[in-house]
């Protein structure tokens, strides 16, 4: 999607927890054999994907913007990860009398440099090159030059040019000329406090790295993927649908269970979906595959924790696939049997994927027995993400809820994980 034509004009806490996502992303598991995941941000509640969409009113029918809206903010309608959502998109082509002000060099700037409090997830989504991506478009080439040249001049050696002839380069595409954002520009810039970047831009590989990697004084992306070399409009559109449904935990006709939940995570997206066209590719920096947009408890491959019947002296071992949040405990209302009080395990001080419940009772165990945990207290380690349980949507398939398929905890619609059983037949 999105190529240009040929003539291109050249804290402790936090180190902590950045060092147990660069481990998970590895695929290191603290005391079991699969990956843990993290969510995108750290330190708070950087819980805001924000597009950036210079070309929208070209792309039309193929703007991706409401499919991330979709999928990653939902809005508390039948899908969405409850993302807060903002948007920069240019609704209205250019003209000489009324350039581009949504989208500018000087906004994109902002975006990647005063949003670190924010930025979970960041979706570019415009015309691109080798090393750059298009932030700002023209109606013609003549105020395109004319607006270079006061980005990259001053008259006055006490007021230093806005930006430097590295960092910004001029370009063409399909659409028009262009300003556009080197690597040079997202190094110097980006403050993204280890967000997650997808670039549906021409040539967006190339700037995975710029995004993603160690700069001093410059916070990366936890991870970025971008597209190789120049996709087709309607591909690329159709490869968002795909890889967003994915995260949000949507089915696909003919794709286990198993296989939808793992494929919540980016690394595992990407890689199916570049199997399912292989017109449309994308790659993944080198750190950050194993990224989440909110935690699921695992029920997978063996992974389910209850058993019936069930009575004092066992324990519910409930295995998430996500880092959260050790500071907080989550709601658990039981009948039919009695708990004790549940705890994180493993000895890193602030997050965990492993919760332990024992059960006190009844002395004779139960076959029939509920148990909720409430998804609002359920948090992840890093951008204080909230479960994605079995109870919204309200589906119930094969004796079970459906299980991590958006949307997920939100005010408007709470979501619980759920696990009933009645004369030992599971029915939630």
């Amino acid at each position: 999607m999105r190529s240009f034509i040929p003539g291109r004009i050249p804290s402790t806490r936090r180190g902590l927890l950045l060092a147990l996502v660069l481990l998970a992303s590895s695929g290191i598991a603290f005391g079991q054999q699969v990956t843990v995941n993290s969510t995108p941000g750290l330190g708070g509640a950087n819980h805001t994907v924000f597009v950036y969409d210079p070309y929208a009113w070209a792309f039309k029918g193929n703007d991706i913007a409401p499919v991330v809206k979709k999928h990653v903010a939902g809005g508390g309608a039948a899908s969405g990860q409850q993302y807060a959502y903002t948007e920069l998109r240019e609704g209205d082509a250019p003209t000489d009398d009324k350039p581009a002000t949504i989208c500018t060099a000087v906004t994109f700037r902002d975006l990647i440099n005063k949003n670190k409090n924010d930025m979970g997830v960041l979706v570019i989504s415009s015309h691109g090159g080798d090393g750059s991506v298009t932030v700002e478009a023209f109606a013609s080439a003549k105020k395109r030059d004319e607006q270079y040249d006061k980005y990259t001049k001053s008259p006055d050696a006490k007021d230093p040019p806005l930006f430097t002839t590295a960092e910004i380069a001029k370009t063409s595409n399909p659409d028009g000329p262009g300003i556009s954002a080197t690597s040079k520009f997202i190094e110097k810039y980006r403050q993204l406090n280890s967000a997650f970047v997808y670039i549906d831009a021409c040539e967006g590989e190339t700037l995975t790295d710029a995004f993603t990697k160690v700069v001093t004084g410059s916070e990366g992306a936890r991870v970025a993927i971008g597209a190789k070399g120049c996709p087709g409009v309607e591909g690329s559109f159709k490869y968002a649908q795909r890889f967003f449904a994915d995260l949000d935990g949507q089915p696909v006709e003919r794709r286990s269970d198993d296989t939808r939940l793992e494929l919540r995570a980016v690394g595992p997206a990407m890689t199916t979906e570049n199997k399912v066209d292989k017109s449309v590719q994308f790659s993944i920096s080198l750190f950050g595959s194993a990224t989440t947009l909110a935690p699921r408890v695992r029920e997978e491959r063996g992974g389910f924790a209850f058993k019936c019947p069930m009575g004092k002296g066992d324990t519910i071992d409930l295995v998430f696939d996500t880092e959260c949040e050790k500071d907080k405990l989550p709601d658990i209302e039981v009948t039919g049997i009695t708990i004790g009080d549940a705890k994180w395990q493993g000895d890193i001080k602030f997050i965990s994927h492993e919760l332990k419940i024992p059960v006190t009772g009844p002395e004779a165990p139960a076959r029939t027995f509920k148990f909720t945990m409430k998804g609002d207290k359920l948090q992840s380690g890093n951008n204080q993400a909230t479960l994605d349980g079995n109870t919204s949507p309200a589906l119930v398939k094969d004796g079970k809820g459906v299980n991590a398929q958006g949307p997920s905890n939100s005010k408007a619609s709470p979501d619980s994980y759920v696990v009933e059983y009645q004369d030992c037949k599971r029915v939630h």
